[in-house]
C-alpha cells in the first residue's frame, strides 16, 4: 500500500472524509474546515508508515505549519524507512 500519489482516510470513522488529494510537496494534504463559529481554517495532514499513522494539523487561516509541525514530522518520518 505506498501509494503516496493519493489518499483516502476517514477521520475518526464519523463519515469525515480527507478528500482523495495529491500532497503538496512536503507530502501534506490540505483541507479547509469550518469551525462551530463559521470561522474557517486550514487542516494538514500528513501520512507515515505506508498510511498507517496520520498526523492531523490544525492552523490557521492560511496553508502553513510551525517549527513544532516540523519537529513531529521528522520524527515521524522515521517510520517511513
Amino acid at each position: 500500500m505506498s501509494d503516496r500519489g493519493k489518499r483516502l482516510a476517514d477521520i475518526a470513522a464519523l463519515g469525515d472524509i480527507v478528500p482523495e488529494t495529491t500532497p503538496d510537496r512536503r507530502g501534506i494534504v490540505w483541507r479547509e474546515q469550518e469551525d462551530a463559529l463559521g470561522e474557517r481554517f486550514q487542516t494538514a495532514y500528513a501520512f507515515h508508515a505506508d498510511g498507517r499513522v496520520m498526523l492531523e494539523w490544525l492552523g490557521g487561516t492560511e496553508q502553513k505549519t510551525d517549527a513544532t509541525f516540523t519537529r513531529v514530522q521528522d520524527v515521524l518520518a522515521r517510520l517511513d524507512g
